[in-house]
């Protein structure tokens, strides 16, 4: 089903939109490459000899580093483009899993978590601006779908 729907739009819009399905492809790996990490994080947390609860107060900083970071980005940064964002945040991406591997304490975790909320808000903030930038008015729902 979802298939179908998928090749609709990609009929649709045609083969005009390169950079759309370069992006769509970034972002797919990406999304394989945040669901592993996300898989893994609680088990180094745990194999660090943690509790659960301080697992879950860890994994809780991203939220909280990432809530205030939007705060931030969307106060402070009025000129952005989509192709620094994602630059910065395929750069915070290669830093995150070395300060995993180097995690030993309760601080170098806080410190990953916030690595991870600030690049997965980063990710959002690009999309919203490739998005406004290179789709018409019409077709930002089916760019956001793809």
């Amino acid at each position: 089903m979802v298939s179908l729907r998928f090749y609709s739009q990609l009929k649709k819009l045609g083969l005009t939109n390169n950079l759309l399905y370069l992006v769509a492809t970034m972002l797919f790996f990406w999304a394989i490459f945040d669901g592993v990490l996300g898989y893994m994080v609680p088990l180094l947390i745990t194999q660090a000899g943690f509790s659960e609860t301080t697992m879950g107060i860890i994994f809780g900083s991203s939220s909280i580093v990432g809530g205030v970071f939007d705060f931030l980005l969307s106060k402070y940064i009025t000129n952005t483009h989509f192709r620094r964002i994602y630059l910065a945040m395929l750069a915070l991406c290669a830093i995150y899993p070395l300060l995993l591997w180097q995690a030993k304490g309760v601080w170098m975790f806080l410190i990953a978590m916030a690595f991870w909320g600030v690049y997965f808000d980063l990710q959002n903030f690009g999309n919203f601006d490739f998005v406004g930038r290179k789709a018409d008015a019409a077709t930002h729902s089916s760019h956001f779908g793809i």
